[in-house]
């Protein structure tokens, strides 16, 4: 089956690169939390297309993909991105500085899983959005983001690319995150007063400061171990925070360590567990422990993976989460 990625020559001929259009105002939904609403063809693209007209059809030219349809767009068209750098943006214009939840209308028709896209504000980068594989425009999450009073620009940068966008919307976020007060007693009643200060520590930061970290880039291509018969460890893996700490003066606060030796078959081991003791006693940082999960390949074998079918690796597992349970 051929993968094209399939756009009607009449409508690819409707369609027009957005250079600079000014803003517009946002649609408003009245209610108690108002909903701000922006359509993606009112904004501005660097490369992308914005298309005044909907279709319904294949998604593939030889006719063997999936049926999407276009034609429920919002608004007077939408917008596409398809090569990596590409961008679209809109001016949101907010009454208040604060935190808001923010929606995206999207259509992802071309790629069985996903794709994923960049989200900046204010040319500020903030992470990644992924659009989960759909046939005809719906919402998903981007998450709470935190926005200036006045005009902000959101943008999205082709990052997968391939995707549609219809609109997006803004709303307040709820008081559980906007006055989330963390308590200052741990649930565990018989945590070590090292623990205890961590937490404490980590609850004055909260809302005022934030903490810098880094994951230490683990494996033989950054090991040399065999060059420390004495073990101090924080030598091994230094890489990003020797170049960190020459850039800025200072190494991060926090080291990501990633117990993955744990739960192999391999027989190597990395020496995570010291490292982690040597960053907390001897350096006084802070250390947040990661884990690849590895788990069995089928049920009652002994071989393992954490790999899923359809990322395309192999070993695989076809364990699942929501059958752990299960008689």
């Amino acid at each position: 089956m051929k993968t094209h990625h399939r756009i009607p020559a009449i409508i690819a001929a409707a369609a027009f690169a957005a250079a600079a259009v000014s803003p517009v105002m946002p649609t408003v939904t009245s209610g108690a939390d108002k909903v701000l609403k922006y359509e993606f063809e009112d904004g501005n693209t660097e490369g992308g297309k914005i298309f005044t007209e909907g279709w319904a059809g294949n998604t593939s030219e030889d006719g063997e993909g999936e049926e999407m349809d276009m034609t429920s767009f919002s608004g007077t068209g939408f917008s596409y991105l398809d090569q990596k750098g590409t961008t679209v943006s809109v001016t949101a214009d907010v009454p208040e500085a604060g935190l808001y939840e923010l929606n995206i209308c999207y259509c992802e028709p071309y790629d069985p899983n996903k794709k994923v896209q960049y989200l900046n504000i204010n040319g500020v980068n903030q992470g990644e959005v992924t659009f989960p594989h759909n046939l005809s425009f719906s919402e998903t999450s981007g998450g709470v983001v935190s926005l200036k009073k006045g005009e902000n620009i959101i943008e999205l940068n082709s990052y997968w690319g391939y995707t549609y966008f219809d609109y997006l919307t803004l709303t307040p976020a709820d008081k559980s995150i906007t006055e989330l007060s963390p308590t200052r007693t741990l649930s565990n009643p018989d945590a070590s007063e090292s623990a205890q200060r961590l937490y404490s520590y980590l609850r004055d930061q909260y809302g005022n400061h934030i903490l810098s970290g880094q994951q230490e880039y683990c494996g033989s291509h950054n090991y040399n171990i065999m060059n420390d018969p004495d073990k101090v460890y924080i030598k091994d893996n230094e890489e990003e925070f020797e170049y960190i700490k020459k850039v800025t003066g200072k190494h991060p606060a926090i080291r990501g360590i990633d117990f993955l030796v744990y739960n192999s078959d391999s027989t190597w081991d990395d020496d995570a567990a010291e490292r982690t003791i040597y960053w907390v006693k001897e350096l006084h940082g802070i250390a947040t422990v990661t884990w690849h999960w590895n788990v069995p390949c089928a049920k009652d074998r002994t071989k393992r993976a954490f790999y899923l079918e359809h990322t395309g690796n192999t070993p695989f597992t076809t364990f699942s989460i929501s059958k752990a349970l299960e008689e």
